[in-house]
């Protein structure tokens, strides 16, 4: 087990499971990491925190990244609210990191803006997020047409045994 603080530190007694719950806010945020994953994770931020319908989420992830993350880098997420998953999507992770790609090896901070459309509908969203980094040229120009912003798949998405991980996070929110 890692361990992983955020804006309240582990010492608040927050803690749930591998991760934490913030105690002033409804969202929850869960590490699902693995040791060889790129990224070791020591903060999660959200801001607004609790989020909020019409307004942009940033999302600040703080740890050392193992080796570069580059242009080819992709962010898959899966959301369900209740017992309805919604359409995966898979995005070029570099359209929303503020500085783009590469990123350096090293301690970084990775920070994300992600647009909560005004007509959501309210109530608790389940959301799982892992960030990939494709292993070969040959898997960049194969996958190369799923890099755009938005593009949803009906089937279960991942590229775990082709692609390493960055980093892996899932998270509850209330709308």
């Amino acid at each position: 087990m890692k361990g992983f603080y955020g804006r309240n530190h582990l010492s608040n007694g927050n803690i749930t499971g591998i991760g934490f719950t913030m105690s002033d806010a409804p969202a929850t945020i869960l590490l699902c990491m693995e040791d060889n994953d790129m990224m070791e994770i020591t903060s999660v931020v959200l801001m607004p925190d609790p989020p909020k319908k019409g307004e942009n989420l940033t999302v600040a992830i703080n740890g050392y990244l193992k080796e570069p993350l580059e242009e080819s880098a992709y962010l898959v997420a899966k959301v369900k609210k209740g017992g309805i998953k919604f359409p995966q999507f898979h995005v070029s992770i570099c359209d929303y990191l503020s500085g783009g790609c590469p990123v350096a090896k090293g301690l970084q901070k990775l920070s994300m803006t992600f647009d909560i459309p005004s007509l959501i509908p309210g109530g608790g969203y389940e959301i799982d997020t892992e960030i990939f980094q494709p292993l070969s040229e040959e898997n960049v120009v194969k996958n190369s047409h799923l890099l755009t912003k938005f593009t949803k798949f009906t089937k279960d998405f991942s590229m775990k045994d082709e692609d390493k991980r960055v980093l892996c996070l899932q998270g509850s929110i209330e709308f």
